[in-house]
């Protein structure tokens, strides 16, 4: 075997020196010349580029071989396969050689070898310094010949030469041979016997300076493409050891097994064993590196045998170097590789149809496919950066005991497996592709990357950490039982749908904060953790338990666990984002609930919540038992459903402003001392216990029971009315403020068991029974209308305390007592409107007796009016207590008639009513004598004017006044012909009124709609309306102690004007006196009131009728310029109304007696005074802005303004 040498340049000594071959080695193994040179075998007149340094030496004009790259390498003087060039002679004495490396023997016929070529003799190269020779070692021939069954072993290379007298360098050893060198493209080579490379010669020994380098190994097989079939062995051989002496040379490197030097392609099945060579031994030096495994290029390796690189400097070498193109390595059962496998460029394919596992390193530029049914387990560290594909099957990184990692993008069109062993692992790199990830190790994982993988996520054990909001890819999320989600940064929102099996835990930082827009579903539930806020604005359908831990859970929008099977609430759940609240199965924990202004409903409650719920919202109980067992806050309503049971334990309560509406259970007999309700209503029942329950707020209506022997108080300036059936009620009743009321009219079968006490302050009225005693220090009103209130037990009345009864003209309310009545203090009566005779009335009965009499009796008439000659009297029977009218003439028959009280608010509807149909037609014939500027060549205008105004018109006659606040808009559209308009328009009013010496409101809300039109004759404009309204009335009558008489009815109006008017042009100034007509008419229906028992009337039609001549002059100025003109305007005018002002409506009593109902007068004269602003911000559109006042010269004053745009089109 031949040797290769280069001239190369040596910097440090500024001269030409002498490499061998030896001395260059691709994977880094080369040594410096102090401890040895490391040696590669040559193959086939391959030449390789050397890496050396020069350093200096003690002898002037020696060069020491090193692994850097400051000598500069030129023209080779020698290859393999030919004879070693014999060392020239210069006059110097002494010299060194590198035995070369011998020529391979296979041709490329399966099976059988030949020799190639021999070994070359190392060569010396003499200097001028004398005394300096050496001997070099000979290189290892190709394997001899073999039928196929005999083992074919490259020879070994000779061993380097000793250094002669004042020599400096010993000889390198001679390279190895290779097993088998096939030259043929594209052949076909099966092994099943031991090919192995040459072993290559030991290094030359000395005493004097530097020690000779160990002989690489010969390649076990080199070819250069096609097939390779091997079931036996191919292993490279071994480099020789370094020499020894005055300083020790470094070991040679081993041989690869298998070395493919063509890119076309090979196809490589192994079954056995492919090893590279062990690199050789240095008494001190540095060891050889050991031979790869294969090496090449466009490879298509499948193994179920061994490859392994051989071992040596830096550890085992490459089981596998893929050096470029498109290769592809398939694992089978029964696969080993020692060492990493190098992807220097291009890709491998990993086209695996089982389960294997590969714990090699990955390292290289270049890229990873992984491909084929089957499933590829990394466990080694990978460095390879060309990126990683997955296009079929699956890829694990881990197997849960051993980490598998790499490094760079992953295109994943299959599954991707994360096991990881360490706690914590952070892959941080891009995914994308149609394909799956899972999370399967029990540790955490960090994905961190701006991932659009499609195919979903799995986390099955372990917890994934996200540090991207699209760190999950687009698709579907599935999580285990026990499995975790954690956000790894602040402000994260995921757009991913969730898949939840068993509990799994998502976790938030403190501090932090994140949102899921997609929606949770399945059978699994979630639990919160780290202190931080998750935001959820899905409608999810996962029927697990949510449990919030830590942090706060908060729904915003639709967001909705409606479906949940309930919330363990040990942090915060905040629902006051969400658009119209939150439904949830069930509630506990001791958290905090934060409603905001929404309602929170629980569906199937069970168990008790500890914590606090606030804000201003309200709660449902809909199904289920729920346990309050803290103090609450939230003051909107409470409602509990039929079926459904809400019940305050231990210090438990909701806030003293949150009404109850309660058709099913509410129980407060567990808690601590009871409860404070603003009010209650429904048809269900209250369970008191020995608690106390009060009533402090507002009116209700509550048809439901209660039971239990505590106490009730009602407390408030509100009415509170009983209708149910309470009876099983044994406690007391202190109505402490307000009003009581035991059945209504409707509901005379209402019951209240216990006792009654009546507060100073209160009042205790009703239709029904009280099975209990009665005390009264306050107000009792039998009935509330006309009506009988029952006592089961005893009635005793202080003396500061009141019997109110109401009287018609054929009844009188009553107190029935089954016990025995103790009478003191007033008896006061109120006489209903009617005609009233002489007759008798039992105001109480006491089947045990009356004892004591009023101190004093009170009578309330209609103002004004009187019993005439009927006087009344009391008569105290044993068990009764009787008023009597009767004339003071026995013989004579007097009648007496009550009138009605608190009537004017009919009238005053009406005349407010008419008055705003008047002001509607003033306001749409202002705008009709006035011809816009531009308007030439416009035919169609748009306009529409929004109003407010507030009127007061005080009382005539010793009838009350009124005001009235109306708001509203009218719009229109009209068209020009020539100087001719015609045009509708339609608008809305509403009114408020109230007078404030009675107490009395109404309301009006008037739909309009009307025509109009205009023409020009010459200077003068003719304009003239006709417009029909429907009126929406309604009015209310309160009576202290009694209810409230109100009604609604219909009105419809019709009304009509002219006008003339005459613009004139004054001194830059517009002059437009006007004159015209106005007319009213409306027609309300009668109705009947309720709501006020005897005081409620029946109230006829209403008819009124304006007509007002009026006449006004305005002038208007022009300012700014054509583009931007502004017009002000001021305006005076009188009307006159010429009608009847009077107003009256008839009303009847229960009794069918009739009265006149008066109100104050229509006023009669309107002086009116205004001024307007109009602008143009566009060519086509003029903005108006106005102010008008009515001034108090009748006995109506009013001021309004109003915004009126119109648009010309």
């Amino acid at each position: 075997m031949n040797h290769i040498y280069r001239i190369v340049w040596c910097a440090a000594a500024n001269a030409w020196r002498v490499a061998s071959e030896l001395a260059g080695n691709r994977r880094g193994n080369g040594l410096n010349s102090r401890t040895g040179v490391s040696a590669r075998p040559a193959m086939r007149g391959e030449v390789r580029g050397v890496r050396g340094a020069c350093v200096p030496s003690p002898l002037r004009g020696v060069c020491a071989v090193l692994m850097a790259a400051s000598c500069i390498a030129v023209t080779p003087i020698a290859r393999a396969d030919s004879t070693g060039g014999q060392g020239s002679s210069d006059g110097g004495v002494g010299g060194s050689g590198n035995g070369g490396g011998g020529g391979g023997g296979l041709t490329g016929a399966t099976g059988s070898a030949s020799a190639n070529g021999s070994g070359g003799d190392g060569s010396i190269f003499a200097y001028a310094s004398p005394g300096m020779t050496g001997t070099v070692g000979v290189g290892g021939a190709a394997g001899a010949s073999t039928t196929g069954s005999t083992a074919i072993t490259g020879q070994a290379g000779g061993a380097g030469g000793g250094v002669g007298s004042q020599g400096a360098f010993d000889g390198g050893g001679g390279g190895g041979g290779a097993g088998v060198d096939s030259t043929t493209a594209s052949a076909s080579l099966i092994n099943a016997t031991t090919v192995t490379g040459g072993a290559g010669g030991a290094g030359g020994s000395g005493t004097y300076e530097y020690n000779g380098g160990g002989g690489g190994g010969g390649v076990g097989l080199s070819m250069v493409d096609g097939s390779l079939t091997n079931s036996g062995t191919i292993a490279g051989g071994a480099g020789g050891n370094g020499g020894v002496g005055g300083s020790v040379g470094g070991g040679g490197g081993g041989g690869d097994g298998v070395d493919v030097t063509g890119t076309a392609g090979t196809v490589i099945v192994n079954t056995g064993t492919i090893a590279g060579g062990t690199g050789g031994s240095s008494d001190g030096g540095q060891q050889g590196g050991g031979g790869e495994g294969i090496v090449g290029a466009s490879l298509s390796i499948t193994n179920s045998g061994t490859i392994s690189g051989g071992s040596g400097l830096g550890g085992t070498a490459n089981a596998i170097e893929f050096t470029g193109g498109t290769n592809a390595l398939t694992l089978e059962t029964g696969s080993t590789l020692t060492g990493n496998i190098a992807i220097d460029a291009g890709s491998v394919l990993f086209n695996q149809t089982s389960a294997q596992t590969l714990s090699n390193a990955i390292t290289g530029a270049g890229s990873v496919i992984v491909g084929g049914t089957g499933t590829l387990t990394l466990t080694g560290v990978s460095t390879y950066t060309g990126g990683t594909t997955i296009d079929a099957g699956t890829l694990r990184l881990g197997d849960g005991a051993t980490d598998g990692q790499i490094a760079g993008a992953v295109v994943d069109n299959g599954t991707l497996v994360f096991d990881e062993a360490s706690a914590a692992t952070t892959f941080s790199s891009a995914i994308s592709g149609s394909g799956s990830v899972i999370q399967a190790g029990s540790q955490t994982l960090t994905l961190s990357g701006n991932n659009s993988y499609s195919g979903g996520t799995q986390i099955q054990s372990g917890t994934l950490v996200i540090g991207s909001s699209t760190a999950l890819g687009t698709g579907r999320v599935a999580l285990s039982d026990g499995a975790g989600l954690m956000f790894g940064a602040t402000g994260l929102s995921l757009a991913n749908d969730f898949t939840l099996s068993g509990v799994s835990t998502w976790t938030v930082a403190s501090g932090d904060t994140a949102s899921v827009a997609g929606t949770l579903a399945s059978t699994g539930g979630l639990a919160l953790a780290g202190g931080g806020t998750l935001t959820l604005t899905g409608a999810n359908t996962y029927t697990g338990t949510t449990t919030i831990g830590a942090g706060t859970l908060a729904l915003s929008g639709a967001g909705s666990i409606a479906q949940s099977a309930g919330v363990i609430d040990n942090g915060t759940f905040d629902i006051s984002a969400t658009t119209g609240g939150a439904s949830i199965t069930a509630l506990t924990g001791s958290g905090a609930v934060v409603l905001g202004a929404r309602p929170l409903s629980v569906t199937q409650a069970s168990g008790t919540f500890d914590g606090a719920i606030s804000g201003t919202g309200g709660l449902s109980v809909t199904g289920g038992t729920q346990t309050l067992g803290n103090a609450n806050s939230y003051s909107g309503a409470t409602t509990i459903a039929s079926g459904a049971t809400l019940a305050l334990s231990g210090q438990g309560s909701i806030a003293q402003t949150s009404g109850v509406a309660d058709n099913g259970v509410l129980d407060i007999s567990a808690t601590t001392v009871g409860a404070v309700l603003s009010n209650l209503s429904g048809t269900g029942s209250v369970s008191i216990g020995t608690r106390t329950l009060t009533l402090s707020g507002a009116d209700g209506v509550f048809s439901g029971s209660f039971t239990g022997s505590g106490k009730l108080i009602k407390q408030g300036a509100g009415a509170f009315i009983l209708d149910g059936d309470s009876s099983a009620y044994t406690g007391t009743t202190e109505v402490s403020a307000g009003l009581l009321e035991v059945g209504d009219a409707d509901n005379a079968q209402a019951v209240l068991g216990g006792d009654v006490d009546v507060d100073s302050d209160a009042t205790l009225r009703g239709h029904g029974t009280i099975l209990g005693d009665v005390s009264n220090d306050g107000t009792v009103a039998p009935g509330g209308s006309i009506g009988t209130l029952t006592i089961g037990g005893n009635y005793t009345q202080t003396a500061t305390a009141t019997l109110a009864i109401e009287v018609s003209p054929g009844a009188a309310s009553q107190l029935r007592v089954n016990g025995s009545a103790t009478l003191n203090g007033v008896l006061a009566i109120t006489y209903d409107p009617g005609t009233y005779t002489s007759t008798q009335y039992t105001l109480l009965t006491a089947s045990k007796g009356v004892s004591g009499q009023f101190s004093s009796t009170t009578s309330t008439l209609a103002s004004g009016a009187t019993l005439g000659t009927l006087e009344s009297s009391l008569t105290y029977g044993a068990n009764d207590v009787v008023l009597t009218l009767a004339s003071a003439a026995p013989t004579s028959v007097n009648v007496t008639v009550v009138a009605p009280t608190d009537t004017s608010i009919y009238t005053a509807v009406g005349t407010a009513t008419v008055m705003n149909a008047q002001g509607v037609t003033s306001a749409l014939m202002d705008r009709l004598d006035d011809r816009p500027a531009g308007a030439s060549g416009r035919n169609a205008s748009g306009w529409a004017v929004a109003t407010g105004a507030q009127t007061d018109v005080d009382g005539t006659d010793g009838r009350p006044g009124f005001q009235a606040n109306q708001y509203g808009f009218l719009a229109g559209f009209d068209r020009s012909v020539d100087d001719d308009l015609i045009g509708v328009a339609g608008g809305y009013q509403h009114i408020d009124l109230s007078e404030q010496a009675t107490g009395d409101s109404g309301t009006v809300d008037a739909l309009r709609g009307l025509i109009y039109a205009r023409r020009w004759l010459g200077p003068v404009s003719l304009a003239g309306t006709l417009g029909y309204g429907l009126d929406f009335m309604a009015q209310k009558r309160p009576f202290a102690g009694i209810g409230t008489a109100s009604g609604d009815h219909i009105g419809q109006e019709f009304t009509g004007a002219a006008q003339a008017g005459m613009p004139m042009g004054l001194a830059g100034f517009v002059l437009t006196p006007r004159i015209g007509v106005r007319y009213a008419w409306l027609h309300a229906n009668g109705f009947d009131e309720s709501g006020a028992g005897g005081q409620d009337l029946t109230v006829g039609t209403d008819n009124v009728r304006s007509l007002q001549p009026y006449a006004e002059v305005a002038l208007k100025r022009a300012f700014g310029d054509a583009f931007r003109p502004v017009d002000v305007q001021v305006r005076v005018g009188y009307a006159r109304e010429v009608l009847d002002g009077g107003r009256a409506i008839s009303v009847s009593s229960q009794d069918g007696t009739l009265f006149t109902a008066a109100g104050t007068s229509l006023p009669r004269g309107y002086l009116t005074a205004g001024i307007g602003i109009g602008m143009k911000p566009a060519k086509n559109c003029t903005v108006s802005l106005d102010y008008n006042a009515l001034i108090n010269t009748d006995h109506a004053s009013a001021q309004g303004g109003s915004v009126k745009v119109d648009w010309l089109f």
